[in-house]
């Protein structure tokens, strides 16, 4: 028999407002329990919706990462209420040592060694959780976050292989460090102009990302964390729009091996708006070690003319790269 069981579950805070990571584990494991569900979940069979009742204004650190693996592999969605303002540190996320590269171990053409990665990655989950016993990624291809929400925590979509979108609201104001990293099959994202604050290694091994916008006019964000796009291997377009960062940090865009386009807002000689390809924004001042390393498909760059300082290595390898 190879039914597939969908359950809803629904999940309330004790005390209304502070959802605890017990809430979330007594009532799944009283769902399987009561209907029985323990022998179909060790098959696989079952695969879980969970439901967020509204009050908790945070969803916890660690809150669905802490629960067993087979349950945590067999979540597939998850409904988050209007009213939560933050999720906590690693909520969806789990800081495992598998990466892209090792996964690619399995495949038959390791990506160092092909010159194009699969839009959609092919992956054999069941090898790689039988080879990788303590491999864990929810089932959850996309989410819609409440449009209250004002912070993501530090790992807080970590290693999501599975997710392929997900929507920011327009609340947003800060990102956790590693907040979506190593999510292999995420494919774009759209940057609101509320955050202020973006941590260290973001979107880093994002290896399905190619488009990431940054809505126009955001003067809050001043900098953009080390590491933010490293080995984003599918990235080929950024679309600043008149953002307001001072640098280019530290191996910002490393081994961005399929970028060729950077795309600002400018004004033209009568006052429209203008689009301006492959020009770093006004405000850019120094351009740090190793920013650009290994952007081998970059084909031209015009700097700002309020460019002070280019640190070593930040083009190493950019072959085919002509400067303005």
């Amino acid at each position: 028999d190879n039914t597939i069981y969908n359950v809803t579950i629904d999940i309330s805070a004790n005390d209304s407002t502070n959802l605890t990571r017990l809430d979330i584990s007594s009532a799944i494991h009283e769902y399987i329990d009561t209907n029985n569900f323990q022998t179909l979940l060790d098959k696989n069979a079952v695969k879980f919706h969970i439901n967020i009742a509204s009050g908790p204004t945070t969803i916890p650190d660690y809150a669905f990462s802490h629960l067993d693996t087979i349950i945590f592999n067999n979540i597939v969605d998850i409904q988050i209420p209007s009213g939560v303002t933050a999720i906590g540190n690693y909520a969806f996320g789990h800081d495992h040592k598998i990466d892209a590269e090792q996964y690619y171990t399995y495949s038959k053409s390791p990506y160092k060694q092909s010159s194009e990665l699969p839009r959609k990655l092919d992956i054999d989950y069941n090898k790689l959780f039988t080879d990788v016993p303590t491999f864990k990624a929810p089932f959850i291809n996309s989410i819609i976050l409440p449009d209250t929400l004002t912070s993501i925590g530090e790992g807080a979509f970590c290693n999501n292989i599975y997710l392929t979108n997900i929507i920011l609201p327009e609340s947003l104001e800060t990102f956790g460090e590693k907040s979506f990293y190593g999510c292999w099959n995420l494919e774009s994202m759209t940057i609101p102009n509320s955050v202020s604050n973006i941590d260290d290694r973001a979107f880093e091994k994002c290896i399905s990302l190619t488009d990431l916008t940054f809505v126009r006019d955001n003067n809050s964000l001043t900098s953009l964390p080390t590491r933010m796009f490293f080995n984003c291997i599918s990235l080929s377009n950024i679309y600043f729009n008149n953002i307001s960062i001072d640098s280019i940090p530290v191996e910002c865009f490393f081994n961005c091996k399929s970028l060729q386009k950077l795309e600002i807002i400018g004004v033209d000689d009568e006052g429209d708006e203008i689009k301006i390809s492959n020009r770093l924004p006004d405000n850019v001042t120094i351009i740090h070690k190793s920013a650009f390393s290994y952007c081998a498909k970059m084909p031209n760059l015009e700097f700002p003319t309020n460019l002070e300082k280019i640190q070593m290595n930040a083009f190493k390898n950019c072959r085919k790269l002509i400067f303005n």
